[in-house]
């Protein structure tokens, strides 16, 4: 037995675990990231579809509104769960709005109240 020396298993320093937890975290919060910008864009397209679709549903109201010649009522569909509610009068020859509301179908629960006799026309 020479000069032979034995050599011992590499191991591992605190420098590579370091750098192996740094890269690990670095992937989670990479997946983490991206997850929430897909989130985020499909509810901000959610989000721009139903403001197209109610400015849509206001423009086919007040396009209505511009021919009625008596008082009365009228519902113009925002989506399939929405519906725009129009009540108005006719004084002195002026179309005046008494309700503008959106409205749940099927529970005919009120989601925004507005106007109130504001003269249109």
């Amino acid at each position: 037995m020479s000069n032979v020396r034995r050599r011992r298993p590499t191991s591992v320093g605190m420098a590579s675990l370091f750098a192996v937890l740094v890269v690990l975290c670095l992937v989670v919060f990479t997946v983490l990231s991206r997850i929430t910008a897909s989130s985020e864009l499909a509810l901000t397209q959610k989000a721009a579809d139903s403001i197209t679709a109610y400015y849509e549903a206001e423009y086919r109201a007040t396009q209505r509104i511009v021919t009625v010649t008596e008082d009365g009522e009228f519902t113009e569909d925002i989506d399939e769960h929405r519906e725009l509610s129009v009540k108005y009068e006719i004084v002195e020859g002026k179309t005046i709005i008494t309700e503008w509301a959106i409205i749940r179908k099927g529970t005919g629960e009120t989601t925004n109240q507005g106007f109130g006799d504001i003269p249109i026309f």
